[in-house]
């Protein structure tokens, strides 16, 4: 659960009750709930939205589902509930503009993130029982509790069964204790001793104070999964662990974490700790900078120890943008582990938040996986140095062998491609895909989203610096919104016969959200708001003033994509 200080107590105007001498008014607000919303992103009719939560397959309707933080009164934090979503298909979605679960009685203070237990339909979630909770405010034993529910009413809400776990254990100073995840790690069992299967592992994010953030390892028997037994703090990293800029600052509280195993294409395998890091900056001025600067989702993997414990030996960013509270599952259509996180509304001034009567939506669908290169080097940086990247000196000792945590868009959402278009198109769509290749030399390469005569954003790769920018002070006229730059490492493999690897874009624009995906392992969500909330154009461009292009594109390919995938209903 992603925390947020409320700053307004304002509701947003009702759509639906709106009289025929308001008209003008009424159009007014059609206008701004629409500007900027995006089509093919899950999200709920109105209102605050954060954390994915419990994201899975009921193979017995055959269904996706998906529940989210929400806020269904305002578009601010507050009132924490869950929302709900189903697809066929991870790409057309129906969404409840019904709370499934609110806070009542057992919840008196919100219902929080959490996650499905396996083979079931039922969910831990946080209750919470106390406010405000925060990272760097005391924290009092029992303000967050360990909930289970389970589904009912054919799907539509969740009953509540009660508390498993009243609080953390006991004798931890700790920073927060919430958003939990259950499921089998094997690796642990074999490092445990203890009959393969025997045993699950559940998890509760957050940190002991002034020493490490962490997460709090419990076993959890599978024949009851509501029997918790504490087992360790799994990580101690220390406050604010950075080992280079390539991996990110860990900061001093985590939330929303789990682990999953990855298979590379030569089945070795690795145990990935996905978390949500915060306090990136000083705790006096945490509630005044954007959530993403305090914010970050990150991953890491390392050696499990027969204590349960595991020590860090490399990770990154799982993004370096304004996407956080990734929460994924395994698919079983697909074989594959997809996630989704939270995007968030941080650059526009409150006042144009309520104005649009929402805030916030969900990711498109992100699949994990490992990729291996052998006897390669990077293109300026030294590989050792590359802390993202796992890597063993190659059997000639002329470069490295190296693996690499890779995330890649569904392939399902090719569903909304209707057509290409031209190097150069002039008709507005606020919904494009994007793939674009360059070959690289030494000079910096990219392309521009053109969105009027005025309004343009501009992404950029500089192979002097190993940087990937996105520059969106010119992508929109509006005063009060946050434009300043977004910046990622990233680098490309330099083979073995002097070959440099092509640098790859994948983009997609959704309206005011822009994700990019680079050479499959390295990703940047942000956010733009220019005022028609389309893109005009699509160029590639000189990265010198007054100059040609210096490099030469290999497929430069937009795809306009479908608008209505995402259906609000009255219920599921």
């Amino acid at each position: 659960m992603a925390t947020a200080t409320i700053i307004s107590t304002l509701h947003p105007p009702d759509r639906t009750s709106l009289k025929p001498e308001t008209f003008v008014h009424a159009h007014a607000i059609e206008d701004d709930y629409q500007k900027w919303r995006p089509r093919f992103h899950v999200m709920p009719i109105k209102g605050w939205m954060n954390d994915p939560c419990a994201p899975g397959y009921d193979k017995q309707r055959g269904l996706y589902v998906l529940s989210f933080q929400w806020n269904p009164k305002a578009s601010v934090w507050g009132n924490m509930s869950w929302g709900s979503a189903t697809s066929k298909d991870l790409v057309t979605w129906t969404i409840s503009d019904t709370p499934s679960m609110i806070p009542d009685a057992q919840d008196p203070c919100g219902v929080f993130t959490g996650s499905l237990i396996p083979n079931s339909t039922d969910v831990f979630y946080t209750s919470a029982h106390q406010l405000p909770i925060s990272y760097h405010l005391p924290y009092t034993n029992g303000m967050e509790k360990l909930h289970h529910a389970s589904l009912s009413d054919s799907g539509k809400t969740w009953r509540k069964n009660g508390t498993v776990l009243a609080g953390p254990p006991e004798g931890l100073d700790v920073t927060g204790w919430r958003d939990p995840f259950v499921g089998p790690w094997a690796e642990m069992d074999c490092a445990r001793g203890v009959q393969a299967g025997s045993s699950w592992y559940g998890m509760l994010s957050g940190g002991i104070r002034h020493t490490t953030p962490t997460v709090f390892l419990y076993s959890v028997q599978p024949d009851d999964p509501t029997d918790w037994t504490y087992l360790s703090c799994l990580t101690d990293v220390g406050l604010h662990f950075e080992p280079s800029r390539w991996t990110g600052d860990y900061g001093v509280h985590w939330e929303v974490a789990s682990v999953v195993t990855l298979k590379d294409q030569h089945q070795t395998s690795r145990d990935i700790i996905i978390l949500g890091a915060q306090g990136l900056v000083e705790d006096d001025i945490a509630d005044e900078v954007p959530l993403s600067t305090n914010n970050t989702s990150m991953w890491m993997t390392g050696k499990v120890q027969p204590n349960a414990t595991m020590r860090w030996q490399h990770g990154g960013a799982l993004d370096h943008g304004c996407c956080y509270a990734a929460n994924g599952f395994h698919d079983p259509v697909t074989k594959q582990f997809t996630l989704y996180g939270w995007i968030f509304e941080e650059d526009l001034p409150q006042t144009l938040v309520d104005e649009q009567e929402w805030s916030g939506c969900l990711s498109i669908p992100r699949v994990l996986s490992l990729r291996s290169y052998q006897n390669v080097t990077a293109l300026r940086s030294k590989i050792d140095d590359i802390t993202c990247f796992e890597r063993t000196p190659s059997k000639d000792l002329t470069g490295f062998d190296v693996s690499v945590l890779t995330i890649t868009p569904d392939a399902r959402l090719k569903q909304l491609r209707r057509g290409r278009l031209p190097m150069k198109f002039t008709k507005p769509h606020a919904q494009l895909e994007c793939r674009l290749t360059f070959n690289v030399n030494d000079s910096a390469v990219g392309f521009e989203l053109q969105h009027s005569a005025t309004e343009k954003t501009t992404v950029i790769f500089d192979p002097r610096t190993e940087t990937m920018t996105v520059d969106r002070f010119m992508s929109s006229y509006r005063s009060g919104i946050v434009k300043t730059s977004k910046k990622a490492p990233h680098t490309l493999f330099r083979y073995s016969d002097g070959r440099i690897e092509h640098l790859e874009f994948v983009v997609y624009y959704d309206t005011s959200v822009v994700e990019i995906f680079a050479n499959d392992r390295t990703v940047l969500t942000t956010r733009v708001y220019p005022e028609s909330g389309a893109s005009h154009n699509r160029a590639l461009i000189p990265t010198v003033p007054n100059s040609s292009p210096v490099f030469k594109h290999e497929l430069c390919d937009s795809t306009p994509l479908e608008k209505p995938p995402v259906t609000p209903i009255r219920e599921l």
